[in-house]
């Protein structure tokens, strides 16, 4: 059995990924890391990706929490690089931000 590292992409801009500072290993039993992407809930009804955050916790378990301000979304896998998602590909990207 091959042992993986599975890592997250914290911060993409456009789609690359700027900050990438989460890395685990999958344990016992269910061999599975765990994404958490966080939304905001924008005035306008939208949820708006904000982040995500990496973990390897003992169980995987997939499911979407949805508070006034939030929506929070955990899902499972196993390979690295959970979050390298379509999500990416619909983050909005500001050139003049970078810039400064």
């Amino acid at each position: 059995m091959r042992l993986i590292s599975c890592t997250s992409c914290d911060e993409y801009i456009g789609k690359n990924c700027r900050k990438n500072l989460g890395s685990c290993h999958p344990r016992y039993p269910d061999l599975a890391c765990q994404t958490k992407e966080v939304y905001y809930h924008h005035y306008t009804g939208d949820y708006i990706y904000q982040y995500s955050v990496l973990g390897c916790p003992r169980r995987c378990a997939e499911y979407t929490r949805i508070t006034p301000r939030e929506k929070n979304v955990f899902f499972c896998c196993n390979t690295s690089h959970c979050n390298s998602l379509p999500v990416k590909d619909v983050v909005p990207f500001n050139p003049i931000a970078e810039e400064v």
